[in-house]
């Protein structure tokens, strides 16, 4: 997300908070050591010197107070190679999951009405300019689903408004039509069986719903079909080369899956293994979209857990194959974090896989 969005509202997320001393008590030498040791020993609680657990710590905070961001720098939701998830000093970071931090405990906060806020693209992380912690911590964390239910219509209305047409994160039904999330209505949720990830000059590309957890293949011994050469081909052309490998019943396990996946709108033999660029474009360029799409599906469905069942969220901390190998050993994914590839050993990786399908651009849009 390039801007800060304004919460119309109150909004709620968590903080994680960790006492200093947690996490200082092994270091036995150097300043921080020494001065752990006097902090603990003016205060044995550690109340006085309780941080924000972040891997960019720059935030104090206590259960019970306000934090405001420190400054007016930028802020980065996604993995930068170093820090992970930072936080610079103009926003407090807070979840919108449960996720485990050791001995950090979450409190709920609140982020005030006319307060910038940022959404990461996987929908469980957000940054604000101002967060108010509650004074006593969280025993069970309600669901993501439920925790963004309040900001699914913010982020919604921000990256749809009332675009006609055909757009990343559109919903692609079962008549071959397509629909601005910003205009269903229940009936039209019932039709639909993909999402649109990518519009180039001539064709949409379509993404399933399910996305399955697979090996490339169980030889033991894979050779490579698809090599460096194909890159640059389309998830069809990469698919047709796939099955006419003499192996192809006994390996190349995600294509077999995409190719036997089926829809209303979309039969069978119509989808494919993603190409290199379809993957990047669905797990890097158009993620929070793609996201905010599927979570208003969950809620019109009322999904009681988020990644449970059919409809599933790109994960912006795993990895997705591709259609096209490294070597005989190795096959290309795509890391959610940040679009890079990566090469994942074949036999022994069980990672992600999404199918896809292509429809011609229709002529107006």
């Amino acid at each position: 997300m390039e801007k800060p969005i304004v919460a119309d509202k109150d909004i709620e997320c968590y903080v994680y908070i960790r006492k200093y001393d947690h996490v200082e008590e092994t270091k036995k030498r150097g300043l921080r050591s020494v001065m752990h040791k006097l902090l603990k020993k003016c205060d044995p609680t550690g109340i006085t010197y309780t941080k924000y657990y972040e891997p960019f710590r720059n935030v104090e905070m206590k259960p019970g107070t306000s934090v405001n961001g420190k400054g007016n720098r930028s802020y980065t939701g996604e993995f930068n190679g170093i820090n992970h998830y930072r936080i610079d000093d103009g926003f407090v970071n807070g979840m919108l999951r449960s996720d485990y931090y050791g001995v950090a405990i979450p409190y709920k906060a609140t982020i005030p009405s006319g307060t910038e806020f940022y959404v990461n693209n996987g929908l469980f992380r957000i940054a604000a300019r101002k967060m108010s912690i509650s004074k006593h911590p969280v025993t069970v964390m309600p669901t993501l689903q439920e925790n963004i239910h309040d900001i699914l219509p913010i982020l919604s209305d921000k990256l749809f408004g009332t675009i006609d047409g055909v757009n990343p994160g559109f919903y692609y039904l079962n008549n071959g039509s397509y629909a601005n999330p910003n205009n269903m209505t229940m009936d039209l949720f019932s039709e639909v069986c993909g999402i649109v990830t990518d519009v180039n000059e001539d064709n949409v590309t379509i993404m399933s719903l399910d996305e399955r957890d697979m090996l490339w293949c169980t030889l033991e011994h894979p050779s490579r079909i698809c090599s460096n050469s194909d890159m640059d081909s389309s998830g069809e052309e990469i698919m047709l080369k796939l099955m006419r490998s003499e192996h192809y019943g006994d390996s190349f396990q995600p294509a077999r899956w995409c190719s036997r996946y089926e829809t209303p709108g979309i039969p069978r033999g119509s989808w494919h293994i993603g190409s290199i660029r379809e993957v990047t474009s669905a797990i890097c360029d158009n993620m929070l979209e793609i996201n905010v799409s599927i979570a208003l599906l969950n809620e019109a469905y009322n999904k009681p857990v988020q990644n449970s069942g059919e409809y599933k969220m790109i994960d912006s901390l795993s990895q997705y194959w591709t259609g096209v190998d490294y070597d005989d050993n190795y096959a290309y994914a795509v890391c959610g974090s940040d679009g890079h590839l990566c090469k994942i050993r074949k036999t022994t990786s069980v990672i992600k896989v999404r199918a896809f399908a292509t429809r011609i651009k229709p002529l107006t849009i």
